[in-house]
């Protein structure tokens, strides 16, 4: 096993660096704001991804599309997007932006196989109203109405 181990090492770019960095790489990482309520990023495990598309930082691509690579997943969150500020709002902290992709190793600042998901709410209520999955790519949309006591 212990030869398997090191050959997964070896084939992530990781077996040479502080075993205390290697733990941080093959651990999900959670990245809250200042109150520690709203969970802003988290990182997945090092793993090795196929990129489906071009790695690009601007028109400049940085690893091809079919490459195998070493990557994290990457989940990058928003809040309260669109919430009235009029004080007829009761809900808050709602996820509103969910961006998922990945982050190659070596390209930490640019995220790979980007994919977004949008909610909207009905603020009084605090409830979803409104999901799109991938908006301007499939377009995944799932509406959601309640009655007056929000079933």
């Amino acid at each position: 096993a212990g030869a398997a181990r090191q050959a997964v090492l070896t084939d992530l770019g990781i077996s040479a660096i502080p075993s205390a960095e290697r733990a941080q790489l093959l651990s999900t990482l959670s990245v809250h704001d200042e109150s520690g309520v709203r969970k802003t990023e988290q990182f997945g495990p090092l793993h090795r991804v196929d990129l489906s598309a071009d790695l690009k930082e601007g028109s400049t691509v940085l690893v091809g599309a079919g490459t195998s690579v070493p990557a994290r997943a990457w989940t990058v969150n928003e809040y309260d997007e669109g919430r009235p500020t009029d004080g007829t709002a009761r809900a808050k902290n709602q996820l509103t932006l969910a961006v998922t992709g990945v982050r190659v190793r070596d390209h930490y600042g640019v995220m790979g196989e980007k994919r977004l998901t949008r909610t909207q709410y009905d603020w009084v209520k605090g409830l979803p109203t409104l999901t799109v999955q991938d908006p301007g790519g499939l377009d995944i949309t799932t509406t959601t109405g309640y009655d007056d006591q929000g079933r």
